[in-house]
């Protein structure tokens, strides 16, 4: 085997073992001070790195468009509560697959009453979709890996556009 595709499997098996024990943080979880803009930015950071690349973490200026949009509660003497980082860190998750202003009707609509509900299913989603790839997928057999691969980017596919229609007809 190649010195590359032996790092690569190693890479994918080492993400997906860091990501076997992978929580994401409850209400009860977040701090219980309210934190400063770049408080909240390094906060949600380190809870998300293992899902999402470093293009994907929230930025001040994003921060600033959704407090202007009306998306999340705007700070109190520049510091964020806890239901704003929840509102964030919910966005962070979601915005590759929903649209903002799809964000916007969810967290208007008693998101922080569902939030702990919401982030425990991500977890067993993860859990599940981690558990088959280590237990049931061969890591060293790239052809079949591909296959996986598109079939789930198929699958994350139309998820979407179920979602997006649904959310359209709430």
């Amino acid at each position: 085997m190649a010195k590359k595709q032996m790092i690569d499997k190693m890479e994918l098996k080492e993400w997906l073992l860091s990501l076997k024990d992978f929580t994401l943080p409850k209400l009860d979880d977040f701090p219980t001070l309210d934190l400063y803009m770049d408080q909240v930015i390094t906060y949600i950071t380190s809870k998300l790195t293992p899902l999402l690349d470093k293009e994907d973490f929230l930025t001040p200026s994003m921060i600033n468009n959704y407090v202007k949009g009306k998306v999340v509660n705007s700070p109190n003497a520049k510091k964020y509560n806890k239901v704003t980082i929840a509102q964030l860190f919910f966005i962070n998750l979601m915005k590759q697959i929903l649209s903002i202003a799809e964000i916007k009707d969810i967290l208007d609509k008693e998101f922080i009453e569902h939030y702990n509900e919401l982030v425990t299913f991500e977890e067993s989603i993860i859990n599940k979709n981690v558990s088959y790839l280590l237990n049931e997928t061969n890591l060293d057999d790239k052809q079949k890996l591909y296959h996986l691969a598109l079939n789930l980017a198929i699958e994350a596919e139309v998820k979407k556009l179920i979602a997006h229609k649904i959310l359209e007809n709430l």
